[in-house]
């Protein structure tokens, strides 16, 4: 079974690819092709039951070059060694830290975190008052208000 496609290159680079050397088998069933990529093997050949088996293809090379171009490229792609937090992402992670426990049942317990805002009620304390006072007598009488 054929794994998934790597790479795939058009005509138009097949002149930049090949190397030049073509090598066939004795019965000209597979041939293998000098690329930059290394050797490429491809034909047909026929299995046990003597039923074609058309287009292998596989990949095989020999040069130190492919091993440098992975890790380099395995180097640019790697996620930043550093994460670009926010101050309140950063402290919302480490409250998660500090509160996270584990219940006996497995599940995971945090604390839900309760978020510092400036007082954005303004001067509404005398409006209160007024409608505290107002309202406690009425509560008092239905008995729905206790004196502590």
């Amino acid at each position: 079974m054929s794994g998934g496609i790597n790479l795939l290159l058009g005509q138009d680079v097949l002149g930049q690819v090949l190397k030049g050397g073509v090598v066939h088998s004795t019965k000209n069933e597979l041939y293998a092709i000098n690329t930059i990529f290394g050797w490429v093997v491809g034909g047909s050949c026929k299995n046990s039951s003597e039923a074609a088996v058309t287009h292998i293809c596989c990949h095989a090379s020999t040069t130190t070059d492919t091993d440098h171009l992975l890790k380099a490229f395995w180097e640019t792609e790697e996620p930043p060694s550093q994460c670009m937090m926010k101050d309140e992402d950063q402290q919302a992670l480490k409250y998660f830290h500090l509160t996270q426990t584990r219940e006996t049942d497995g599940c995971y317990m945090v604390s839900l975190p309760k978020k510092q805002t400036e007082n954005k009620l303004g001067n509404s304390r005398r409006q209160g008052l007024q409608c505290y006072n107002s309202n406690k007598p009425a509560l008092l009488r239905k008995g729905k208000w206790e004196e502590s």
